[in-house]
């Protein structure tokens, strides 16, 4: 075959690993390091592209970290969002009806201020029981702006669904609910971390 190609690639070893020489084990290393060598350079060569490789393997592990928005993965009939006005009861009371664990503050415009989620129900508890003045029904009466976190973590529509696992994860503390916004800072929707683990992220 050599004889006949027009070009060689000489990968042959001159002793396999295996103590007897016989069970191919540095040859396929050589033939494994080649063969990754070749592909890499055809790759360049070609101009191939992340979003080429994620067209071959849409249903891959691969293909939906390069393809899958938030926008795919997030349950739109459940967008808790509340005004920033709004009572702290109310607040529970939204985060339980859309069962996403947090709901989105609002400003008048609608646009994302804040966020209460389901630990920060329990800090805020904690916290108020520690300082011992108010009454539960005191605590329940109060606006949610004096009480939601301030410019929370948030991705837009166009967002790649791994990015916002990403963000996740690897942030400064672990959370499991982000807003989803469009190009108006609007909340449309909230992924959670179940939503990206299911979807095989």
């Amino acid at each position: 075959l050599a004889k006949h190609a027009d070009l060689v690639l000489d990968c042959s070893v001159e002793r396999e690993a295996c103590p007897l020489n016989l069970a191919p084990t540095t040859s396929t290393t050589v033939a494994m390091a080649v063969g990754d060598a070749l592909a890499v350079v055809l790759l360049e060569l070609r101009g191939f592209h992340p979003e080429d490789f994620a067209l071959r393997h849409p249903s891959g592990t691969l293909g939906k970290r390069l393809l899958l928005k938030v926008t795919d993965v997030m349950k739109p009939d459940r967008n808790p969002v509340i005004h920033r006005n709004a009572r702290f009861e109310e607040a529970i009371a939204e985060i339980t009806h859309k069962q996403c664990g947090a709901v989105s503050v609002v400003d008048d415009d609608g646009r994302l201020i804040g966020i209460i989620t389901d630990g920060d129900l329990r800090r805020i508890f904690q916290r108020e029981a520690r300082e011992g003045a108010p009454t539960v029904a005191e605590v329940l009466d109060r606006r949610v702006e004096t009480l939601m976190t301030r410019n929370p973590m948030h991705v837009f529509a166009g967002t790649l669904a791994a990015q916002a696992l990403s963000m996740m994860e690897d942030g400064p503390r672990k959370i499991f609910v982000l807003p989803v916004l469009d190009e108006e800072r609007r909340p449309i929707g909230m992924v959670h971390l179940h939503d990206l683990v299911s979807a095989g992220l």
